[in-house]
This record gives C-alpha cells, sequence and structure tokens, in this order.
C-alpha cells in the first residue's frame, strides 16, 4: 500500500517486544495489517519461546536492516540443569540426562571463561540456517541426519544475576550469530549434567533497548489514531556511529544521480552518511573507495520524508 504521492506510508524502525509464544514471522505479519503496508521486515529473528528486542523495519528502512543486525546483542537467560532437550529449548521433548546432587553454582563459574571471547559453537539441530536452501529444523524434524557446521562467534560478556539449583540466571552480551540454546547447551556438557534454555529475553540489539520497546497493541493503537510516526526511529538510527557529511545542493544531486563525492575520508571506517545541507534530510550512505580516491554512493534514499519527527 502506498500514500498518494506513490511512497509508503512510513519509513523507519520499531523497537517492539515480542511476546512469547509468537514467531517473528507473526510479528511482521501483524504490523504489516496494522500499518497497511507490506514492505515491512524483522532486523534478527527471535524463536517464538524468546521475547524482547525485535526491531521492525518499515518503508525505506528495510535496506538498512543488514547494518541492526550486524550489531551487539544482550540477553537474560535462565538455564536449567540436569535435564536436556531437542531443540535446546523448551520448545523440545525434555528429558533428564543427570544428576545434579553435586552440582555447585562454583563448578559452573569455572568453566564459563571457556565460553567467553572468539569462539567455535555449533549451533541448534532446530535452527533457521539453511544448507542447500533448505533450514537445518525442517531436516530434523523429519528425522534426517543433520551436519551442523561450526560457527565462529563472540560472546564479549556472561554475569551470573542468580543461582536457584537447578536453574541458573545470566546476562549475556555477544555478536550476532551467538545461540544462547547452544551456550545453554555447551554449559550442560561442561559440568557433566546436561542443560537446555528454559527461558530467553533479548534485552538489547545494538542501541535499542528492552526497557523503551513497545508493546504489539500499542503499536496497533498509535496507527489508530495517526500516531505511529512518533514512534518510529528515524532510518540513520540504524549506523548513528558512522560519521556524517552535510552535501550542497549540487553534490545532493550528484549523490542521487549515482555520481561520486570528493570530499575528504572522515575516518577510518571508511563509511558515512550523506545529508542535504539545506534540509537536514538523509540522502544516502557512502562507502570510501581508496583505489579511487573518492566516496562512492552505496545506498540512496530519494524518497526518505522524515516520518519519525
Amino acid at each position: 500500500m502506498t500514500d498518494g504521492r506513490g511512497q509508503a506510508p512510513y519509513s523507519g524502525i520499531l523497537n517492539v517486544d515480542k511476546p512469547v509464544g509468537v514467531s517473528s514471522h507473526d510479528v511482521i505479519n501483524s504490523i504489516r495489517r496494522v500499518v497497511g503496508m507490506r514492505r515491512v521486515g524483522h532486523a534478527g529473528t527471535l524463536d517464538p519461546e524468546a521475547n524482547g528486542v525485535l526491531l521492525i523495519c518499515l518503508g525505506q528502512a528495510t535496506r538498512i536492516s543488514e547494518y541492526l543486525m550486524d550489531s551487539t546483542k544482550e540477553y537474560r537467560a535462565t538455564i536449567r540443569f540436569g535435564e536436556v532437550s531437542t531443540t535446546d529449548d523448551r520448545a523440545g521433548e525434555i528429558t533428564v540426562s543427570g544428576s545434579i546432587a553435586h552440582l555447585e553454582v562454583q563448578m559452573i563459574l569455572r568453566v564459563l571463561p571457556r565460553f567467553l571471547g572468539e569462539i567455535e559453537q555449533i549451533p541448534p539441530v532446530y535452527s533457521a540456517i539453511k544448507v542447500a536452501g533448505q533450514p537445518l529444523y525442517k531436516k530434523a524434524r523429519r528425522g534426517q541426519a543433520v551436519n551442523v557446521t561450526p560457527r565462529r562467534v563472540a560472546i564479549e560478556r556472561i554475569d551470573v544475576v542468580s543461582w536457584d539449583c537447578p536453574d541458573l540466571v545470566i546476562d549475556v552480551t555477544c555478536s550476532k550469530g551467538t545461540y544462547i540454546r547452544a551456550l545453554a547447551r555447551d554449559l550442560g556438557q561442561a559440568v557433566g549434567t546436561g542443560a537446555y534454555l528454559r527461558a530467553l529475553t533479548r534485552t538489547r540489539s545494538g542501541q535499542f533497548r528492552l526497557n523503551d520497546s513497545l508493546a504489539l497493541d500499542q503499536v496497533a493503537r498509535a496507527s489508530r489514531l495517526g500516531h505511529l510516526s512518533r514512534l518510529l526511529y528515524p532510518i540513520d538510527a540504524a549506523v548513528s556511529t558512522w560519521p556524517a557529511v552535510f552535501l550542497a545542493r549540487d553534490e545532493v544531486e550528484r549523490i542521487q544521480n549515482g555520481s561520486a563525492w570528493y570530499g575528504p575520508v572522515t575516518s577510518a571506517q571508511a563509511k558515512a552518511r550523506a545529508y542535504d545541507a539545506e534540509t537536514g534530510r538523509l540522502i544516502g550512505l557512502l562507502r570510501y573507495d581508496n583505489q579511487l580516491s573518492r566516496w562512492q554512493p552505496d545506498k540512496i534514499f530519494p524518497e526518505v520524508v522524515d516520518d519519525a519527527a
């Protein structure tokens, strides 16, 4: 659906608190219905059994979801020891795996350092990772053998919040692609009791935090009242740490036509946000070409309007 000017009615980012029991795609479908537009996507899924920060991109913001997905994530996880799950979380078939009579929190604390820094992690068999174009979980559900390739992930921090045997609550800061289900499974293996992920909340994704997130009914109500634009973060919130350059009118036209800009390198990052100096409007994202010594347009937003104002 578009407005009278042929534009999508909204462009921006919603910080949604996904509830337990629905998929990330269910959330997208719900928001598509309430905002009346098809161009809606997410920036990093959450399992149905998890809740917390789910970033939803509307309109032109769908083009910058990759930068949101690249951001650091934080989770609060409850791990149950002494039992294992076929899916590594409570959605699977759960069985008792080992005695926890000897298990003390000091034993867990001793093995936690193994999982800090850059590590090789084997994703859960029941995951959406595609092999030969097919999600692993579909093969697993059919009872087919699933060969999961380890992935390199980074876990910056694991803080113990509480221990009430057999449940451990931890806060985790990690890179994209980290499976907290796999961390729970591997912690259980490390202490010899088995374990699975009993509950998970994403508390932060990049700069977006759970305390600022919106319930789905809040989004629906704002849309009905015509106030949804007030809840949207602007597109450039996804790249707010990039340096900004402000271009004169002739330079704006060059960028919008796909031509290079010969401005100075603003940082070692070699990426920049480009704005119209007169209006302050986001024009596009630039990347610096070292070989040609110039800035090249990477993504251009010719139709972006300030919907989040």
